[in-house]
């Protein structure tokens, strides 16, 4: 019975699938594709970027970030987060590192 119904519909339809959405959801979809587009080009303002007067902020953050134990991202996806994401630089995040880590990182390399 169940394939007589559907050899049924595809008779009735003649084969041709159509989709009909009225405005609403539409929008709703175009509303969505926009914001996801938006979210990809978003920059910092200038007084948080390398040289701005905020810097220090935004560096401050970085070492809470990096020495935030209940966070589940790992060492490598902070690093991601950071250098390419907010622009620090490779200097910065290493800096941002060893305040992080309380001077162990040079402490590290040095011995």
């Amino acid at each position: 019975m169940g394939s007589y119904l559907l050899q049924y519909k595809d008779r009735r339809t003649r084969g041709v699938t159509t989709l009909s959405m009225d405005h609403a959801p539409w929008s709703m979809v175009q509303t969505f594709i926009n914001r996801k587009e938006y979210m990809n080009k978003k920059t910092l303002k200038a007084e948080y970027q390398e040289g701005g007067s905020k810097r220090h902020e935004i560096l401050e953050k970085a070492v809470r970030y990096i020495s935030d134990t209940r966070l589940s991202a790992t060492q490598g996806d902070r690093h991601y987060f950071l250098v390419n994401q907010l622009g620090l630089t490779e200097t910065e995040y290493l800096e941002c590192l060893n305040k992080a880590t309380n001077g162990a990182l040079v402490e590290a390399v040095w011995n």
